[in-house]
């Protein structure tokens, strides 16, 4: 369905996950069974937002480092004010 709108527009990361994980499987059950499939497949890989077209660089790769795997790896808030800081 395209409806022009932007569908996580005004939530937080929390709000979309509450709000997305718990239908996942009813979704599953109610799919076509390729599409059923796929989603079971990869419903462990960590799955990101893209980030938008002329993004700042600088914003993007913040976001990036924000979201490595490894909790060591991502940046500090004191880090994240930092960079955010720097940007202004």
């Amino acid at each position: 369905m395209v409806t022009r709108q932007v569908p996580w527009e005004g939530l937080t990361p929390v709000q979309i996950s509450t709000a997305v994980a718990p239908k996942l499987p009813k979704i599953a059950d109610d799919c076509p069974p390729e599409v059923a499939a796929y989603m079971r497949a990869h419903a462990e890989e960590p799955q990101r937002l893209p980030i938008p077209d002329g993004c700042h660089e600088g914003l993007a790769a913040l976001m990036r480092d924000c979201w490595a795997h490894e909790a060591a790896a991502r940046p500090s808030f004191a880090e994240v004010a930092r960079r955010l800081k720097e940007m202004s």
